[in-house]
């Protein structure tokens, strides 16, 4: 298939970096040149625009304050230069006072982290959160009003432990009509997708290889698996 190549530049969301310097920011290849391409976006994290759009979704396509795509805010930056500044022109008047002041800061927060993990332990001892069932409870469950789960598994270069995983997931207990499990594995990781294929895997799992794209990480593998998934409820087992 011939692959097209489609310089992306400049847009409004872009940051002012980009804008002052007119850099061009990305390229994307694609198998179709009449392809359409979500502006406003930056596509320098990324080599490989797949035409379904999928791709592009798992980590471009929520709003910012629910991403982590622009790790500080411009009121943030605005805060912490503030903070920043503030501290080195009393560094200048009183460097002595500027030490104490953070270390007092930082001994402060410490403590209240500590007291915050003493809550949260015995808060863990005195509310049992398990639902439990008895086994007569259990018994008298209908099979057909189960809800359907979706398990999706991220695994990335783990060819030696994925017969061992999938073992696993065959033993819990739970009717196979009602449970879908996506493999999730990444297109360069061939040793682990080769394996997973000589595994001769059961009829309710099921292989997605997400292409090629970065960052290499499990939450983006799942992002893009969520997209395949057809279960009332979606759970997540890792390796």
């Amino acid at each position: 298939m011939d692959k097209y190549i489609i310089n992306i530049y400049t847009s409004s969301d872009i940051s002012w970096r980009t804008k002052v310097y007119l850099k061009k920011i990305g390229r994307l290849f694609t198998g179709n040149k009449n392809v359409s391409v979500p502006m406003g976006a930056v596509f320098n994290k990324r080599n490989r625009y797949e035409k379904n759009n999928i791709v592009y979704e798992t980590y471009n396509g929520l709003e910012k304050e629910f991403s982590a795509f622009e790790t500080l805010t411009d009121g943030q930056k605005l805060y912490w230069s503030i903070v920043i500044i503030s501290l080195l022109i009393l560094g200048l008047i009183n460097i002595h006072f500027m030490l104490v002041l953070i270390v007092g800061s930082l001994t402060f927060i410490y403590f209240a982290d500590f007291l915050f993990t003493l809550l949260i332990i015995a808060r863990s001892f005195a509310n049992k959160s398990e639902i439990k069932f008895t086994n007569d409870e259990l018994v008298e469950l209908d099979d057909f009003t189960l809800p359907r789960y979706t398990i999706l598994c991220p695994l990335y270069k783990e060819w030696e432990v994925i017969e061992q995983f999938v073992r696993s997931i065959e033993i819990i207990d739970w009717p196979k009509d009602k449970l879908e499990v996506i493999l999730l594995l990444e297109e360069d990781d061939t040793k682990t997708i080769n394996k997973a294929y000589d595994l001769n895997l059961p009829s309710y799992f099921r292989i997605e290889v997400v292409p090629n794209s970065l960052p290499k990480t499990k939450p983006k593998a799942c992002n893009y698996g969520l997209s395949k998934t057809t279960g009332e409820f979606v759970v997540v087992y890792d390796a």
